[in-house]
């Protein structure tokens, strides 16, 4: 901003029979757009939009939306706020009763990492993971090698998993549920896949039932057809394909900043259906998660990298301009009028 007053003054130095006045002007400006700029908290936040849409023969049927706001709390807790939903709908009744109503009367409406083993995840029906550790993220990179490459001794960690947890429940009667969730836990920790479960659970993925199991053919109606991961400078991506029997198609695509937030979500499942007339019809449910706004700035410059890999009908939705951002332009503008009416004077 002073560069700006800089800037005008030199240009108008042969307009102005008193430069220091427009100093002063300048200055007084600068103040004024400050104070509301340092009175801004920095507690980051990022904003999400759910949309589950459902199409028959490639055309919508339903469409239902849901946006949310994490508020940082500190930096390992966030506060769920509800901005916008349908409360007449299925997903508007369902998110507000099993997410915002859950969490508030469990956690006063915060979600911690310490509830989900390091992340930060919502209850269904928003069950993603919209902060994931780096270090986890990388070791999900390092999962999807192991299932391309490596897929026998993927097996073998899912059968000693198996077998762990047969322990536990051997060993813990039904008296003492915590310790035998606590041991259950300490058995999945085994499973070299969980990252990868991390960064592609949510909607119709075969992740929610657990991808070594998937692999391994302990699921025997879904098969993964296949799957890659990909580091860039600021982003992860993942996509999985994969099959539903009898005649189902499922596309997974997740996307996040080298941070560890989630900047887009994509579940995608077709398959074919009969009318009870006997007609045959393409039935496609798509879910969405996006980021849309946020105040971390290295975030934002990921988000925009995103656009480039999203459906071109998925694009994200243009981010709002900061308020700080709002107010330097809002001063500028009152600067320049100003500078233009004392030009007409003279």
């Amino acid at each position: 901003m002073e560069k700006v007053c800089f800037i005008i003054l030199v240009m108008l130095v042969d307009s102005f029979s008193n430069i220091f006045s427009a100093f002063l002007l300048c200055i007084f400006v600068i103040n004024m757009i400050a104070v509301p700029v340092l009175s801004l908290s920095n507690e980051k936040y990022y904003v999400y939009e759910l949309l589950a849409e459902n199409y028959e023969n490639g055309k919508l049927s339903i469409s239902d939306k849901v946006v949310f706001k994490l508020m940082e709390v500190n930096e390992t807790a966030y506060k769920v706020v509800l901005i916008e939903a349908n409360k007449s709908s299925m997903l508007g009744r369902w998110f507000e009763v099993s997410v915002i109503e859950f969490l508030r009367n469990m956690t006063n409406g915060i979600v911690g990492t310490n509830m989900f083993d390091g992340l930060i995840r919502l209850p269904s029906p928003a069950l993603y993971t919209f902060w994931i550790p780096p270090n986890m993220l990388e070791k999900a990179v390092r999962a999807v090698d192991m299932v391309n490459h490596e897929r026998n001794k993927v097996c073998e960690f899912f059968e000693k998993m198996m077998s762990c947890r047969h322990e536990c429940h051997e060993k813990y009667s039904s008296n003492n549920l915590s310790a035998r969730r606590d041991c259950i836990i300490n058995c999945d920790r085994l499973d070299p896949l969980r990252p990868l479960d991390y960064a592609l659970t949510g909607g119709l993925s075969p992740a929610m039932y657990g991808l070594s199991g998937v692999v391994c053919n302990k699921i025997p109606e879904l098969q993964i057809k296949g799957i890659t991961a990909r580091h860039d400078s600021n982003l992860y991506v993942f996509e999985l394909e994969a099959t539903r029997k009898p005649s189902s198609s499922i596309t997974i695509k997740s996307v996040y900043s080298s941070s560890g937030w989630l900047l887009y979500f994509l579940s995608e499942e077709t398959d074919l259906r009969k009318t009870p007339e006997g007609k045959q019809i393409e039935h496609t449910i798509i879910e969405t998660v996006k980021l849309i706004d946020t105040n971390d700035e290295t975030v934002k410059t990921a988000m925009e990298t995103t656009k480039n890999i999203e459906n071109p009908t998925n694009q994200l939705a243009s981010i709002p301009l900061k308020p700080e951002i709002i107010a330097v332009l809002v001063g500028i503008t009152v600067l320049a009028s100003v500078i233009i009416f004392i030009l007409k004077k003279h």
